[in-house]
């Protein structure tokens, strides 16, 4: 699940959360805001779930994935485009009305 928080600076507060099920180790998303880096944002331990949170410009859309024990995987997301290893990525859209 993606839950986001329009700001008054042209930003957005999104914050990214996995059910703790999901993912038996560490947690980390990698995508097109942190260069696909998966050890740049990890998810933290919040009970039943695992979040991070970042801010990002909005009008923009984001391609990303969770990534746990160095395997990809994609939960919750606005939409969902074709990568190139045949699988999809995860889209989080901050364009204007999204």
């Amino acid at each position: 699940m993606i839950e986001k928080l329009v700001r008054d600076d042209r930003a957005v507060q999104v914050r990214f959360v996995v059910p703790a099920v999901m993912a038996d180790g560490e947690v980390t998303v990698a995508g097109e805001f942190n260069g696909w880096h998966t050890a740049a944002t990890p998810l933290r331990g919040d009970g039943e779930v695992r979040t991070a949170t970042m801010v990002l410009e909005a009008g923009h859309k984001y391609e990303f994935r969770y990534c746990v024990n160095g395997a990809w995987f994609n939960d919750a997301a606005d939409g969902y485009e074709p990568n190139e290893f045949g699988g999809h990525n995860g889209v989080i859209d901050l364009t204007e009305g999204s």
